[in-house]
């Protein structure tokens, strides 16, 4: 429910601004119908037209308004440009809204060719756009030309409305804007995040004390209560705004929400505290925030009985578990219910550093199994990528610790296995012709019946 939001805000500045013209000129998927109005546009094989619509998308996205102009002579203009689309589905539109000039964006608007509510392969309109980008002027123009509410109650193919894309970007004028047209900001995406929960994800402050404002403007109302106040609801996880402001590691956002009377200790719906989640992305200096003023969440573990340890092992993060251990005083070696140590998870993810620290500082838990009857070899292979990393990991544990490789779980799993099954060559080949006996071990089951995979089973 909450990675939506956050590949977004990864990859929010990312739409296309790199991409070579070619990449521009590729057929959208969606717009298949061979219409007039939904043309195809082929990289390889352009014509007079491609080259026409692709000067008018760089004078769009440079907000380049002489050379606009110029390409838009009323004598000479082609408006079936238009209706073109690149390979992301956006017409010229939405590059003059990515390019932010008010000028191009007024001219393009005022064009009966035009289609506001055109959306790209994502689902979004020019609006959305508009409201990421924050210019209000741009946004204004295309709302002057159409019915404001329907246009802004559009959701694309994630169910987010403009809103959304404004309180994630964090432009507190879009959101104000929108709020003076009659739109209700206070509404909830379908997972049930509110603009506090989204700005908290995008780290903005300034729409986080707005939808603070608004609370305490609501405040008079005698059917108020915490539950219905933006800034302390829960999303249909049970996540509070804490939880995200923990996940993005915004110490400021956490002050301010501590000072609001935002409950830390409320648990969610798998009992993961604010404090895992800030070490699950290694948080350092928001960890030492909610350690220093919410200590008992230290030790607080989940519904699998993981602390957080458990989640720094997840992110490799050295000087966090060190912090954990040596300042708060974490017994970072105890297991989950399942019996799963931080080297297990380490392992698992392949964090090579924190695996080394670990086996040094608890050599024990080099032996110990998870109820499955894993040890740490099983929870190398467990997942695919970074097999160099995990290479360098099992040398390490085999040569300073004596890690058993030959381990059968109860299911009759071994390392070899899992590797096989995760597709990962490079390890599967490190294991073969180092452990070649992993192949007979007894009572394990057949590592090709796991790969189904052709390149494998030439290993093998």
């Amino acid at each position: 429910m909450y990675g939506i939001y956050w590949i977004y805000r990864k990859f929010q500045n990312k739409v296309i601004k790199n991409q070579p013209k070619e990449h521009l000129l590729q057929a959208s998927q969606s717009d298949a119908r061979g219409t007039a109005e939904h043309r195809h546009l082929q990289g390889s094989e352009t014509n007079d037209d491609d080259s026409d619509f692709m000067s008018l998308v760089e004078a769009c996205r440079e907000g380049d308004v002489n050379r606009y102009h110029k390409l838009t002579t009323p004598l000479e203009f082609n408006k079936d440009l238009l209706k073109m689309k690149d390979n992301m589905g956006w017409t010229v539109l939405f590059h003059a809204v990515y390019g932010g000039s008010h000028d191009i964006v007024y001219s393009l608007v005022g064009y009966k060719e035009m289609d506001l509510y055109q959306r790209d392969n994502i689902g979004r309109t020019v609006l959305h756009l508009a409201a990421k980008k924050g210019n209000i002027e741009t946004f204004d123009a295309i709302l002057q030309k159409v019915s404001e509410i329907d246009l802004m109650q559009i959701k694309d193919k994630n169910g987010l409305m403009p809103y959304c894309y404004a309180a994630l970007a964090g432009q507190k004028s879009i959101l104000e804007d929108m709020r003076s047209r009659g739109f209700d900001i206070t509404k909830v995406t379908k997972y049930g995040e509110s603009i506090a929960h989204l700005a908290c994800i995008g780290e903005s402050l300034d729409v986080l004390n707005m939808a603070s404002k608004i609370d305490e403007e609501h405040s008079t109302q005698e059917s108020m209560n915490n539950e219905e106040e933006i800034i302390k609801r829960k999303n249909k996880m049970d996540w509070n705004t804490l939880q995200y402001a923990a996940k993005s590691g915004n110490t400021k956002i956490l002050k301010f929400l501590h000072d609001k009377n935002v409950l830390l200790h409320n648990p969610t719906e798998d009992m993961k505290s604010v404090l895992h989640s800030a070490c699950e992305n290694g948080h350092l200096e928001a960890c030492k925030y909610i350690a220093q003023h919410y200590p008992e969440r230290i030790h607080a573990t989940d519904k699998n009985g993981r602390h957080a340890g458990h989640f720094v092992a997840k992110c490799g993060d050295v000087e966090l578990l060190k912090y954990l251990i040596e300042d708060c005083k974490l017994q970072a070696n105890a297991s989950s219910s399942q019996n799963i140590n931080i080297l297990h998870i380490a392992c698992c993810h392949g964090r090579l550093d924190i695996c080394i620290y670990i086996a040094d500082k608890y050599p024990d838990l080099v032996k110990q199994e998870s109820k499955k009857g894993w040890n740490a070899s099983l929870f190398i292979g467990e997942k695919g990528g970074a097999d160099e990393d995990r290479i360098e990991i099992l040398k390490n544990l085999v040569n300073n610790h004596n890690l058993f490789v030959y381990h059968v779980s109860r299911a009759g799993k071994t390392i070899l296995y899992n590797a096989c099954a995760n597709r990962s060559y490079m390890l599967c080949e490190h294991l073969l012709e180092n452990y070649p006996n992993l192949l007979t071990v007894e009572r394990s089951m057949d590592p090709r019946n796991a790969a189904r995979d052709s390149r494998i089973t030439t290993l093998i």
